[in-house]
């Protein structure tokens, strides 16, 4: 989960924080965004999302939960990553140890913390990029070549 950096994000920053886990802390000009608890966890994390569910939370910004994701997470350059390697992601995010961790709350101010807002946001910026297909493989290319070719 290097590439991604999921980890550095989906850590929290004091001592004793468990990996992915969440509670790192986004100090924005509109507030505090704190990261989500991305272990296998049915209650506190997202081991009771589906595949799908996961996959579009990761490249659309939609969580059942919710709602639309805040733009601090990166979705929209996921977004051109295959759903075979989301997929991949999750069953790695299912394979890490669970914790029962409940993040605190966001401290976002009015009206920003208001998550319909992000819809604003997705007019603007997220819907330009997809426009962008999925990066489709080069038939010239060998199948290690074109692994990941998306990244670089």
């Amino acid at each position: 989960m290097k590439k991604g950096d999921c980890l550095g994000c989906h850590t929290g920053s004091t001592p004793g924080a468990k990996p992915f886990a969440g509670g790192y802390q986004f100090h924005t000009s509109f507030g505090v965004i704190v990261s989500s608890n991305i272990t296998p966890d049915k209650s506190k994390g997202i081991g009771s999302r589906t595949q799908d569910e996961f996959i579009r939370a990761v490249k659309e910004g939609i969580d059942n939960n919710c709602g639309y994701i805040f733009t601090v997470m990166p979705y929209n350059y996921y977004h051109t990553v295959p759903n075979e390697d989301v997929a991949a992601i999750y069953a790695y995010m299912m394979s890490v140890p669970a914790v029962n961790y409940q993040v605190p709350e966001n401290k976002m101010t009015w009206p920003f913390s208001w998550r319909l807002l992000q819809l604003v946001w997705r007019t603007l910026y997220f819907n330009a990029f997809n426009k962008y297909p999925v990066i489709a493989e080069d038939k010239t290319q060998s199948a290690e070549w074109n692994r990941g070719h998306y990244i670089v």
